[in-house]
């Protein structure tokens, strides 16, 4: 069950974000397949990268997706982003805005204090059992909704904080909503 709804998110998140190598235009740093260098530099892939090509095109494509797939999946599982019970929205929040974030807006959906979660010491496996126990009580449409209307507050509230980023309020809006790239 874990691979069918990781493919299935994964697929989502990859069509936002892409496949292959992107600069960013206004910060001196690169993606690859929506992994940004800055946040992390140790991702096996940029060493790829940077190599000459020893192998084949082909080789190297599936060599990259793979380690791709590896990372998200790693995101994945550290995450916990099936037992959120709004698992292709949290883990989109994951990728987009980072763990930090995606987690906030999930206590803040379930009325749980944020800070005593986010702390080092905090119990996660008494969260995610409050967390299942909701799940289990509010329609998964319901869940969506919510988590969807939290992320969108949260991005006009940073576009509002950052006008520079309104160029990109649309796109962030359209992709917290669900629809597909």
């Amino acid at each position: 069950m874990l691979s069918n709804s990781f493919d299935k998110v994964l697929g989502h998140v990859l069509g936002w974000e892409g496949t292959g190598l992107a600069h960013n235009a206004t910060e001196s740093f690169r993606t690859f397949s929506g992994i940004n260098e800055k946040a992390y530099p140790a991702w096996p892939g940029w060493k790829k990268l940077d190599k000459p090509a020893l192998m084949g095109e082909t080789a190297k494509a599936m060599l990259m997706d793979e380690l791709v797939k590896e990372f998200y999946l790693g995101l994945w599982n550290e995450t916990k982003a099936a037992e959120s019970g709004v698992d292709q929205d949290y883990f989109d929040t994951t990728v987009l805005q980072g763990p930090r974030l995606a987690l906030r807006l999930l206590c803040r959906m379930h009325n749980m204090l944020s800070d005593e979660i986010l702390s080092p010491d905090a119990p996660r496996d008494a969260v995610m059992f409050k967390i299942k126990q909701f799940n289990m009580q509010v329609r998964q449409e319901i869940r969506t909704g919510v988590y969807r209307a939290l992320r969108q507050s949260h991005l006009i509230g940073l576009v509002e904080a950052n006008p520079k980023f309104e160029i990109y309020l649309w796109g962030w809006i359209r992709r917290a909503r669900g629809d597909v790239a």
